[in-house]
């Protein structure tokens, strides 16, 4: 059986990513930290672009990215060195009102949903939130160790 003695994930909202200074300084920060995941929100890239975005020690899980307007986007990845398996979560995104991405993976036989959830600032889209949350499953509460 595989164990995991830690488990991390880092968000940025980058607000584009091809932004040089904000995203090198991340870049950086992930390099030193190491997280198991890396969460992104305000990719700003579309889909052959996300296709073709490298980050070192990393591979792209899953996406999703703007097809009708610019900005938007969520992306996320995980370590190369991630043990356990994992699968993408088919998430409804729903363009310019919440956009999604998320994963499943199983640790000690516990199943682990990672799910990234980016609403731009517009009061109208609170109506989704409940579908959203709907389709990714059951939430359970994680114990936490700290050593």
């Amino acid at each position: 059986m595989k164990h995991t003695k830690n488990l991390s994930v880092v968000l940025l909202n980058a607000q584009g990513i091809q932004s040089a200074n904000s995203f090198t300084q991340f870049f950086e920060f992930s390099k030193i930290k190491k997280p198991t995941f890396i969460a992104i929100c305000e990719t700003w890239l579309d889909s052959y672009e996300i296709k073709s975005f490298h980050l070192d020690g990393y591979k792209i899980a899953n996406y999703f990215s703007r097809s009708k307007s610019s900005r938007g986007g969520v992306l996320l990845l995980v370590k190369n060195t991630y043990c356990h398996s994992w699968k993408k979560l088919k998430l409804k995104s729903f363009e310019s009102e919440f956009e999604v991405c998320g994963i499943e993976t199983i640790i000690d036989s516990k199943i682990i949903k990672i799910v990234l959830v980016y609403r731009p600032s517009n009061p109208s889209n609170n109506a989704k939130i409940k579908f959203i949350f709907g389709k990714t499953g059951r939430f359970s509460r994680i114990k936490l160790q700290y050593g």
